[in-house]
């Protein structure tokens, strides 16, 4: 069997699901990379894969991504997979690898406000991690073009805040059901829609 034609990924700080953190994020976003293996715990970017090695979770906008593309290109032209496991898929007829980026460059605003509390210039726990799949020897061993999704709504100030149209929904049809499978997801169920967050 020859290489995927696509290839999707997520750095581990992104894609870990450890103890469904809400604060996962913004810790690897604030802990400057240095001191990341003090402050955090190893255990808390490990990344479960299934047996053939594609990714057991990652972030959800990579899922949609994956899902579109599976209605274009057979299930063995899409891999979604951690760095870890790149040089098993990515190979002579991989032609892109698509990865998910929670502020690569290193610039948000936690980053600018408690990372610059260790002095000035120290890159973030996660723009490390995402380092270390645009650097991954694989992709210069087969030149492989790579695109990163980077959302744009939140500085161009157009974002949609899923919070705020379900409050408008809980308000107007108040009749329906509430499903909590865990403790940090629920299901809103009523005749007009469904909605199910994760990690909340």
């Amino acid at each position: 069997m020859g290489s995927p034609r696509i290839v999707l990924t997520a750095s581990a700080s992104e894609a870990s699901e450890w103890k469904h953190s809400v604060w996962q994020q913004m810790t690897s976003a604030a802990v400057p990379s240095k001191y990341g293996k003090r402050i955090i715990p190893p255990e808390a970017i490990e990344c479960e894969s299934w047996p053939d090695g594609r990714a057991k979770y990652v972030p959800n906008g990579t899922r949609v991504v994956e899902a579109l593309l599976l209605r274009e290109y057979d299930e063995s032209d899409v891999v979604t997979c951690y760095h870890q496991n790149l040089e098993r898929f990515v190979g002579p007829e991989t032609k892109v690898v698509g990865i998910h980026a929670h502020n690569p460059l290193g610039i948000s605003y936690a980053t600018d406000v408690y990372s610059k509390l260790a002095g000035d210039n120290h890159m973030p726990f996660n723009a490390a991690e995402f380092l270390k799949i645009v650097q991954h020897p694989v992709l210069k061993k087969y030149q492989v073009p790579f695109v990163v999704y980077i959302t744009t709504s939140f500085p161009d100030k157009n974002a949609l805040i899923w919070w705020y149209p379900l409050e408008e929904i809980l308000r107007e049809k108040p009749a329906g059901i509430i499903t909590a499978p865990h403790p940090k997801a629920f299901t809103y169920i009523s005749t007009q829609c469904i909605f199910s967050f994760t990690n909340i």
